[in-house]
């Protein structure tokens, strides 16, 4: 995990004055020295709005075969939380958002059961609601409104479980 953390270091260090030919030489002596298993992802390496070197290495599904492209989408899955928090807490400094809000005041459709529901649960995962985009059909999406909207459609009044630390209640937690 070291090895893939030190990649955007090490490949901003290798662009900055590289001719294209040497830059992707470079790239590729480090990925092929790197030890382990061989790297499998998209490197792109962009100056100013100019893409200098855009690849695709190894399998976007080893078991398959399916050989990873510079097109391809890549699922990110619980990656994305901690980014989300750092907007949220970037928001939270500019005065934009306050942890105490309401969810419902950002939402079109916001279920009764959700109404006492705070930024901060949702950024801590202590929210109670349920995993409702494991409900969701994969399939592209356009906008994260949509998503939300889908998750409020398919569970017009989902079940907020909540958290009874010390009492006899089975608990169950999820970070989705």
């Amino acid at each position: 995990m070291r090895t893939a953390s030190a990649l955007p270091l090490v490949l901003a260090i290798a662009v900055h004055a590289l001719p294209a030919q040497t830059l992707e030489r470079r790239i590729d002596a480090y990925l092929r020295a790197r030890p382990g298993a061989p790297f499998s992802g998209v490197v792109t390496v962009a100056r100013n709005g100019t893409v200098l070197f855009n690849q695709a290495y190894g399998f976007a599904d080893a078991d398959l075969g399916v050989p990873n492209r510079t097109d391809l989408r890549f699922g990110l899955g619980s990656l994305t939380k901690p980014i989300t928090a750092t907007a949220a807490l970037r928001l939270v400094e500019r005065g934009q958002l306050r942890l105490d809000d309401r969810i419902c005041r950002y939402l079109r459709q916001c279920p009764p059961a959700w109404q006492a529901i705070t930024l901060a649960q949702l950024l801590s995962h202590t929210s109670g609601l349920p995993d409702l985009f494991s409900e969701l059909p994969a399939a592209p999406v356009d906008s994260t409104r949509a998503v939300i909207g889908g998750c409020a459609t398919i569970r017009a009044a989902p079940t907020v479980s909540r958290v009874g630390w010390g009492t006899s209640r089975t608990v169950r937690w999820s970070s989705s």
